[in-house]
């Protein structure tokens, strides 16, 4: 959380890392599998293009999960192929430089900063390998992040805990009740 009491925003930055004979409909179709796991995570496109696509997320866990399901629709799309067809993105999820992390990704992979890291321990299923400081001397960490090519299944899970689970439960009986005890107040009221 933010000082202010907000969720802190992600980033998200890929650069594609294309093969020299990679084909055109391979491109295309690992920009528009970048486009849909965006668009699914919530996220809001800063910026487009051949070079780079840049979005932003509401949550470390939205822009994670996007980067862990492009890395598998990737993996897919390249399967069958020679490195030197492979059409790949390096991706970068982070609170404050997602680009130096996005520089420290192996193409295919995903590179992420401690923050989003410790918001993602044990609400994601991933492996994170600790690349070390982000820059020479800086306090930051980036860490690889992959998993999808193990088959795990990725999803966000907001209310992943018991007693956020209870608690939106009980609240939930609770508008239930004073919803049933409004009306049946007003009916009483409204009898002859």
């Amino acid at each position: 959380m933010a000082s202010n009491g907000h969720a802190r925003r992600a980033r998200l930055v890929a650069e594609p890392v294309a093969g020299a004979a990679s084909p055109p409909r391979l491109a295309d179709a690992c920009r528009n599998a970048l486009l849909t796991r965006i668009a699914q995570g919530r996220g809001r496109i800063g910026r487009f293009d051949d070079s780079r696509a840049i979005a932003d997320f509401d949550s470390p866990l939205r822009a994670l999960n996007a980067a862990l399901r492009l890395q598998y629709d990737l993996a897919d799309a390249n399967r069958d192929l020679p490195a030197p067809r492979r059409f790949l993105y390096r991706v970068g999820v982070g609170f404050e430089d997602a680009a130096a992390l996005c520089a420290r990704a192996e193409p295919g992979r995903a590179c992420v900063d401690d923050g989003v890291l410790a918001a993602a321990a044990g609400r994601l299923d991933f492996d994170s390998v600790d690349l070390g400081p982000l820059r020479p001397g800086a306090p930051a960490r980036a860490h690889a992040v992959s998993g999808a090519l193990t088959g795990r299944v990725f999803r966000y899970r907001p209310w992943s805990t018991p007693g956020r689970r209870r608690a939106s439960l009980v609240l939930a009986g609770a508008l239930i009740a004073a919803a049933v005890a409004g009306l049946a107040a007003g009916r009483r009221r409204g009898a002859p």
